[in-house]
């Protein structure tokens, strides 16, 4: 009698073909974590552009929020925020007497086919909106 060694042809490529399925399913449930963890980061950095705001009205005195968005603080800070985000971090700051700002992005949306933003601003609001962004405009200055 001839003892059977090893495996044959059939049996590994049964099993390479199914190693190679579950690394495909792997990949694609990834995909949604690396969004997850770019807004994350994006919403961390939004925060952090606040604090930098604060700091930078009390330090400019009567100048205000005027010239925030040039500030060496927060164009690091939108630099990092540009390269996680789908589109750049838009500034808007109101006219004399500089006291109030809105900054607000476009993150990476959970539900695809749908705009989500993230906004921060001047009242000490940092909120997720969807949709049709229709605060943090010229006029307002407000997350809503």
């Amino acid at each position: 009698m001839k003892s059977k060694q090893g495996f044959t042809l059939i049996e590994l490529l049964v099993v390479i073909a199914i190693i190679g399925i579950l690394a495909g399913l792997v990949i694609v449930s990834m995909s949604g974590s690396q969004n997850a963890a770019k807004n994350a980061r994006i919403q961390s950095d939004m925060n952090q552009l606040r604090s930098q705001a604060q700091l930078y009205y009390i330090n400019n005195g009567t100048s205000g929020f005027s010239g925030l968005a040039t500030a060496p603080s927060i164009a690091q800070l939108t630099s990092d925020i540009n390269a996680n985000a789908p589109a750049s971090v838009s500034i808007l700051v109101s006219a004399s007497p500089y006291s109030a700002y809105c900054a607000v992005v476009s993150i990476n949306p959970p539900v695809a086919g749908t705009s989500y933003y993230w906004c921060v601003d001047s009242l000490g609001n940092a909120v997720q909106l969807s949709g049709t962004l229709t605060k943090c405009t010229g006029t307002t200055y407000t997350c809503q």
